[in-house]
């Protein structure tokens, strides 16, 4: 019969419970130190991309600026063209008015010259016509003058006369008489006809005063209705220009208040870039502080992981060692000294029960 083994003291079995318990709070603590960890590396796998929010906020703004630039350009030549259209409408008007006054006064001075032409013409050819009627009855008047002093004397010599002598010159003075009558018959007839003739020539002239007075009439009738027309044309041009004025000075109004409208709003968009810009680089920040206390965590807990990785393998071949001999002390062992086995509760430390083989005996009891 094989001799007894001495039964290991109670020391050993309290040292194997402390060796679990601090095995089973190794392995605790790294499944909780990984349910910790597991949401600090999600969050710094979903904050790796940031930079692009950030290269998006920066395209956004670039072309917000472009368009509020583009958008104050074109002010700009908008009103650059209003000017220039508001000086050459000036310029315009102003050389509308001035061409319009040339031949205002034009038309004025050539109808004063025509009016005083006409009216001198005609004074003087109805002074010469006059002159020429009083010479006629002047003549007229000195030839019977002169018939009634030849009277007066053929009188005044028949009555001292004989009356031979009386009747030969009643009778000379009858004939002579007759004469001077067929005479003055035949100048008064010339007479008349001269004057009709100059009547008639007068009355043409008149005629012709008329028709050219009508016609000049006609035509300051016509000048004056185009003049009226261009004064209606300038009115309604001065009223179109004042409206376009009054619309230029809404339009600018408006363009004043869009340019404060713009300059609160550009005022606002940028208090929300600076805003946005703090965010985010307090953001970096705190995402570059993170990973520095998230990598030495992780360095921390992977040395913590090796070494308790390192005392789980020193503990699994203590572990195996002492099974190996608890079988080899079971051969030796009778049935008052039997050895109970050890119950562990938890799966993931039930150790295999088969046999060690023969190196591994060797090893164990070397």
């Amino acid at each position: 019969m094989a001799p007894k083994r001495k039964r290991k003291p109670q020391r050993d079995k309290t040292n194997r419970d402390l060796n679990r318990e601090t095995l089973f709070r190794e392995i605790n603590r790294s499944g909780f130190g990984t349910e910790r960890y597991l949401p600090f590396s999600r969050e710094m796998v979903a904050r790796v991309k940031m930079p692009d929010i950030e290269r998006k906020v920066e395209m956004a703004w670039q072309t917000l600026e472009h368009a509020i630039d583009l958008k104050d350009y074109r002010i700009s030549l908008l009103l650059d063209s209003l000017q220039e259209a508001q000086e050459q409408r000036r310029s315009a008007n102003n050389a509308h008015v001035e061409i319009i006054d040339r031949t205002l006064l034009a038309h004025q001075a050539r109808l004063q010259r025509i009016d005083t032409l006409f009216y001198g013409n005609l004074e003087t050819t109805l002074a010469h016509k006059v002159r020429r009627l009083k010479d006629i009855n002047d003549c007229q008047n000195e030839e019977e003058i002169a018939l009634r002093k030849i009277n007066l004397l053929v009188n005044y010599r028949g009555v001292n006369a004989s009356s031979v002598a009386r009747s030969t010159a009643i009778s000379k003075i009858d004939a002579f008489m007759e004469d001077g009558k067929n005479e003055t018959r035949i100048i008064t007839t010339q007479l008349q006809n001269k004057l009709e003739n100059l009547w008639n020539h007068l009355r043409n002239i008149f005629s012709d005063y008329l028709q050219r007075t009508q016609d000049r009439r006609k035509a300051y009738e016509t000048i004056k209705k185009k003049d009226e027309v261009d004064l209606q044309t300038i009115t309604r041009q001065y009223l179109r220009t004042a409206t376009l004025l009054e619309e230029t000075a809404k339009f600018r109004e408006t363009i004043h208040s869009y340019r404060i409208e713009s300059a609160i709003r550009i005022r606002e968009i940028t208090q929300q870039a600076n805003s946005f810009h703090n965010i985010y680089r307090e953001t970096n920040q705190r995402f570059a502080s993170g990973c520095k206390i998230d990598k030495h965590r992780i360095t921390s807990m992977s040395k913590e992981y090796s070494r308790t990785v390192e005392n789980l393998k020193g503990w699994t071949m203590k572990a195996q060692r002492i099974l190996a001999l608890v079988k080899i002390s079971r051969k030796y062992e009778t049935q008052d000294e039997k050895i109970l086995p050890t119950i562990d509760c938890h799966p993931a430390l039930q150790l295999p029960t088969t046999e060690i083989d023969v190196p591994l005996l060797e090893m164990v009891t070397t």
